[in-house]
């Protein structure tokens, strides 16, 4: 594994997709202070301020390319058995398909992007700080640890680069099970922490907005919505408001 750290960048997923796409294609990880051009799902801007985490990985792809978008549930698993690590496991979860809550607000984003034989994993996580004025609850890390946990010699959270190291790690061994053992594993963990199982959710689809109890996560990784004629909707791409 190599890690390369910048002190500012234009994009982290920039840089990898550059090495990807020059057949530098092996395990990477590009770490910067900060960002000047980040983004996030659907070309979104992604805020990027110093303390803060702004990462980008690349790997090689070997395995079947359709499982490739469940990537996303390898990454937001990674973050959550990071983050478990520095505060209470309780307050952590999962929202359909990538976003990590804590105590039910985003902490960070993940973007993928892939080509023939690679994937590259974008991450942005809020440590120290997050951006204000957002259209839903938002949340950084450091606002969760106890006082205690920060006091002394050895405070628990020492800034972002043990973080990467640490997600790195569970990155790199989730994608090794999904490639060789499928999804199940993946899925089963991911259900386990997963935001308003059992519950009446809503959906923002492209053309309408749908309301069902949330009952499952596919072999595909469709959200399974039950509405309430009765009828089971597989819905594999939107935005879930909890």
């Amino acid at each position: 594994m190599k890690f390369l750290y910048f002190d500012q960048v234009g994009s982290t997923q920039d840089i990898v997709k550059d090495l990807a796409q020059a057949d530098e294609i092996e395990p990477t990880w590009v770490m910067a202070d900060r960002q000047t051009k980040g983004r996030g799902r659907r070309s979104r801007e992604w805020v990027s301020r110093d303390g803060n985490l702004f990462a980008s990985g690349l790997y090689p792809w070997k395995a079947d390319p359709t499982l490739k978008p469940l990537a996303s549930f390898v990454v937001a698993l990674a973050v959550a058995k990071t983050f478990e690590s520095y505060i209470n496991p309780v307050l952590i979860s999962l929202k359909w398909p990538n976003d990590v809550l804590v105590a039910g607000a985003k902490i960070g984003g993940i973007l993928l992007e892939a080509g023939e034989g690679w994937l590259t994993i974008g991450i942005g996580l809020n440590l120290q700080h997050h951006p204000e004025d957002q259209p839903y609850p938002v949340t950084h890390l450091l606002a969760h640890i106890p006082e205690a946990d920060m006091a002394g010699a050895e405070p628990v959270f020492a800034g972002a680069d043990p973080i990467l190291a640490q997600l790195s790690k569970f990155i790199t061994e989730g994608l090794e099970t999904l490639q060789t053992k499928g999804f199940a594993p993946i899925r089963e963990a991911w259900l386990s922490r997963a935001a308003r199982l059992g519950e009446t959710i809503t959906v923002n689809l492209d053309s309408e907005q749908i309301t069902g109890t949330f009952e499952t996560l596919g072999e595909n990784g469709a959200l399974q919505l039950r509405l309430g004629d009765g009828t089971l909707r597989n819905i594999l791409a939107g935005d879930v408001l909890l």
